[in-house]
């Protein structure tokens, strides 16, 4: 049920984008989720130590934010409306 629950807040989430009560709905169902959820917040934990133990922090905050996990050389990243990129 609680599933179910995180999926349908996450899926508005992606619809309505800009909506900060549904947006502030998935945090709660996350919460929840891994209040009841013992297995849940042990595979959190080992996959934040994982990345942790790697050097990795990537935090992306604000509207068009860009924060690479990884190796991003060639790549081309673009944030913004009606771009055009051309690669030579």
């Amino acid at each position: 049920m609680r599933k179910e629950r995180v999926q349908k807040a996450a899926e508005a989430a992606v619809a309505l984008p800009d909506n900060t009560a549904i947006q502030q709905g998935v945090t709660t169902e996350i919460a929840r989720a891994l209040e009841e959820d013992r297995d849940l917040q042990q595979e959190i934990a080992r996959l934040w130590g994982e990345d942790r133990s790697a050097g990795r922090t990537v935090i992306a905050s604000g509207d068009r934010s860009v924060a690479p996990g990884g190796d991003v050389s060639g790549s081309i990243i673009v944030t913004g409306d009606n771009n055009n990129v051309e690669r030579a």
